[in-house]
């Protein structure tokens, strides 16, 4: 039996090079004659339809303006944006973590949530670092208020915070000052280039002053270690981003999550925040407290307020005198500096108004270390 197809069959598959194959509104051939397929010579396109091509270049057109958004945020904003992103996604998780399992049903399984919830913030305050670290600090020196598993993570938030390299840190020094830090023409005649101690929004150097000249003409002998203070150059970019991301979730927490009234409270701690930024207005606060106790009789002779030098000190940049002591809190180095019993302890515990008024040094606690002195002082 043979097959008897018309010719007019066969001239309604269009070819390749048809502009109604390119068009794709000639396939009525394939519909109306199925079986013929296998004698076309192209039954399918070879490009894909105009449809995913579409999907295709905005998928690849969107990944490219989120490349270009990342290396921009980091290179030129700080990350700043990706911190954001990253407190808002936790913040947000957190809240649905405690409105789903804190409830009296799950009674038994607080203890987890608590150890979960733990885990994001002190992750979240350790990625974005900065000015997050100093409000982990804060939550930690007042963590006898939180469930366990917080007051365990939050400890480690006092240990020293990550350096930045000295190339960084020559940086910043020669924009603030005019000169480097040392070497020919230097502020300094000794700059120890790695850090004594770093905090969450500067970092300290140790340093020796350029000898006096003598009324002979000869330099004198005598050495001058100073402590000096860099800040980090990332916060001050990074600090209204954080201050924004702050107030969003004190406002989420308020009007949404929780109904707690917290919000009240923003505005204030972003002024006391930004005023942590300025030096300079540490360094009054340093030299005020020094007259203050100068001409106090109850800590004139217990308690010793290191000198700034304001020629070298400015918005960024603070230099002090170098004072060598243990922190109050080395129970052993205080120990050893003045024996098994002291017979002569220093006034840390004076009273609560005078700890508070020498507060006034700095409103940076990170910093703000309290020392027992060789000679019993307490150098603030």
């Amino acid at each position: 039996m043979s097959l008897a197809v018309s010719a007019s069959a066969f001239t309604t598959l269009p070819s390749e090079a048809s502009p109604c194959r390119r068009s794709g509104e000639c396939r009525t051939a394939d519909l109306r004659y199925p079986r013929l397929r296998q004698f076309a010579t192209i039954s399918e396109p070879l490009h894909p339809p105009r449809r995913l091509r579409k999907y295709v270049k905005r998928t690849g057109y969107l990944a490219l303006g989120l490349g270009v958004l990342y290396g921009v945020d980091k290179y030129y904003n700080a990350s700043s944006i990706i911190r954001n992103f990253r407190t808002l996604w936790t913040c947000a998780m957190i809240t649905a973590d405690y409105k789903w399992n804190f409830t009296p049903e799950k009674t038994k399984q607080i203890p987890q949530l608590h150890e979960r919830v733990a885990d994001r913030v002190f992750n979240l305050l350790t990625s974005n670092g900065g000015l997050y670290i100093k409000i982990g600090q804060a939550i930690g020196a007042n963590a006898a208020l939180l469930p366990k598993p917080m007051q365990v993570r939050f400890a480690s938030l006092f240990d020293d915070a990550p350096q930045i390299p000295y190339s960084v840190v020559h940086d910043v020094f020669v924009k603030e000052l005019g000169r480097p830090p040392s070497g020919p023409g230097g502020v300094f005649e000794i700059f120890e280039e790695q850090a004594v101690a770093s905090a969450s929004i500067a970092q300290v150097h140790k340093a020796k002053l350029w000898p006096r000249i003598g009324t002979d003409g000869q330099p004198e002998k005598e050495e001058r270690w100073v402590a000096v203070k860099i800040q980090k150059p990332d916060v001050s970019t990074q600090m209204e981003w954080d201050l924004g991301a702050y107030r969003m979730v004190m406002w989420m927490f308020e009007h949404w999550a929780f109904d707690l009234p917290v919000y009240f409270v923003v505005d204030f701690v972003s002024d006391h925040l930004r005023q942590e930024l300025d030096f300079i207005r540490e360094a009054d606060n340093a030299r005020q407290t020094a007259e203050f106790v100068a001409n106090e009789p109850l800590l004139r002779d217990k308690v010793y307020i290191p000198k700034v030098y304001p020629e070298y000190s400015t918005k960024k940049v603070m230099t002090a005198e170098w004072i060598d002591g243990v922190r109050l809190s080395d129970r052993e180095g205080v120990f050893r500096l003045m024996g098994e019993h002291p017979t002569s302890a220093p006034l840390p515990f004076i009273d609560p108004m005078s700890a508070a008024f020498l507060g006034r040094l700095t409103r940076y606690p990170c910093l703000r270390v309290r020392l027992v002195t060789p000679d019993a002082r307490q150098a603030s």
